[in-house]
C-alpha cells in the first residue's frame, strides 16, 4: 500500500466534532414549524441552512452537515465545552439547550468529516 505523506494538492476537507444529535431535514422542518407557528415554513424549494439557522439563533446550538445527502447534526461544538466543566455536565448542558427547541433525545459525541 502506498502511503502519502507529503502535501495534496486540488483536495479541500471538513470535519467537525460536535457534543449533539443526527436529525433528517424533515424532523428540522417539524421543529421549527412548531416552534414558530406564525412563521412556518414550506418545504417548497427551501435551503434546510437557513431554517436551522432560524430554529437556533440564540439557542447556543449550532447545526453541521457535511454533504448535502447527509443528516443535519445539532449540538454544541466540543471546543466550547468549558474548562471547569465535566463530559456529563457538557452533555446536560447539551441536553437543555435542546429541549428549548423541542428536541428530547440523549445527545451523544459526534464525528464527521469528508474530503473532496
Amino acid at each position: 500500500m502506498k502511503i502519502r505523506t507529503g502535501f495534496v494538492s486540488n483536495s479541500s476537507s471538513s470535519s467537525f466534532c460536535i457534543m449533539g444529535v443526527r436529525i433528517e431535514e424533515d424532523e428540522l422542518l417539524a421543529l421549527y414549524n412548531k416552534n414558530h407557528p406564525n412563521e412556518p415554513y414550506q418545504e417548497d424549494d427551501i435551503y434546510y441552512g437557513d431554517v436551522a439557522y432560524a430554529l437556533l439563533e440564540n439557542t447556543g446550538l449550532r447545526y453541521d452537515r457535511i454533504n448535502e445527502d447527509d443528516d443535519l447534526t445539532i449540538g454544541i461544538d466540543i471546543d466550547d465545552m468549558l474548562n471547569d466543566e465535566t463530559k456529563n455536565q457538557f452533555k446536560e448542558r447539551v441536553q437543555t439547550a435542546l429541549l428549548t427547541i423541542n428536541i428530547n433525545a440523549e445527545p451523544s459525541i459526534i464525528i464527521d468529516g469528508g474530503f473532496n
